[in-house]
């Protein structure tokens, strides 16, 4: 059985992209896991840091957090040290343990789609899933972390004001209709169980999933840019995707385009604004630059 920890990277415009998606994991791996950021708090110096506290990517939230719990704070070096420990510690396992399935695209298309932006990053999220669960033979669950509200304005000037109250509506919704197609039949037969609304502070693995997406968004920020944060970003990116298994197609390539990092839209449409096109012209960049950056095809 393999556990899929689902969750998005943060509607952040400095990335110019939207990541939504995370790692699958082995149940027989998940307590072990779970013991790295355990200790990594336990021995935290230079005081312990409490369960309920998350360990995530961005340094304010988990300053935040700890503030509210203890009382205390951390300095960003401080928490760059956390963060690297458990990530080295979970690098350590067989790079055929671990997978990751994740959803790139360009911002202004995630926030001009409003609901419909998660629906569609389910859709492809879950259908790769699934094939790699139909070719190994096996049966995953997918465990998808509580997703954030939503409050923008589409293309057109228009507000988009989707609450989590709203967003979990729809997540339901979506999933029933997964599960009990208009003939009965099921259109995911490897995935016997999608679980919406994990709260992420009691999810250990979620932790885990939230600092690998935090990279890849961290190296979002700068792909474009010859500056000195793009080649540490490269560098970040580059320990964590070695190991995490991506390709089920071949076993030898480290990563796959359109298998384990799915970017979309992708084909052009001729009825985009102007906004729109401009956006889409990123991605063809974004591909060459992942390809080269980390000899992924």
């Amino acid at each position: 059985m393999l556990l899929y920890s689902v969750d998005e990277s943060g509607v952040d415009a400095r990335s110019e992209f939207f990541i939504f998606g995370g790692i699958t994991v082995p149940d027989h791996s998940v307590f072990e896991l779970i013991n790295i950021i355990n200790d990594a708090k336990r021995n935290f110096k230079p005081f312990r840091i409490a369960k309920e506290v998350e360990i995530k990517w961005n340094y304010y939230s988990t300053n935040q957090q700890i503030t509210k719990a203890l009382k205390r704070e951390i300095s960003r070096e401080q928490h760059a040290e956390i963060k690297n420990n458990i990530i080295s510690e979970v690098a350590k396992r067989s790079r055929d343990e671990f997978g990751i399935f994740i959803y790139l695209v360009p911002y202004k298309f995630f926030v001009n789609d409003g609901w419909r932006s998660y629906q569609i990053a389910m859709n492809i999220c879950f259908a790769k899933f699934e094939d790699y669960l139909s070719k190994k033979n096996q049966y995953g669950i997918v465990l998808i972390d509580e997703l954030q509200g939503l409050k923008t304005k589409d293309e057109d000037g228009k507000i988009i004001d989707l609450s989590k109250q709203r967003l979990r509506g729809h997540i339901l919704f979506y999933i029933l209709n997964l599960y009990e197609a208009g003939t009965g039949k099921k259109q995911i037969s490897h995935i016997p169980l999608i679980i919406p609304n994990i709260v992420s502070t009691l999810s250990g693995l979620h932790q885990i999933n939230d600092l690998i997406l935090g990279a890849f968004q961290y190296y979002l920020q700068y792909v474009f840019q010859d500056v000195h944060e793009r080649e540490l970003a490269v560098q970040i990116v580059q320990k964590y995707i070695r190991n995490f298994h991506v390709n089920f197609e071949d076993s030898n390539i480290v990563a796959a385009l359109n298998c384990g990092i799915n970017i979309y839209p992708q084909k052009s449409n001729p009825k985009w604004s102007r906004n729109l096109q401009k956006a889409y012209d990123l991605i063809p960049k974004l591909k060459e630059k992942m390809k080269s950056d980390f000899a992924i095809c």
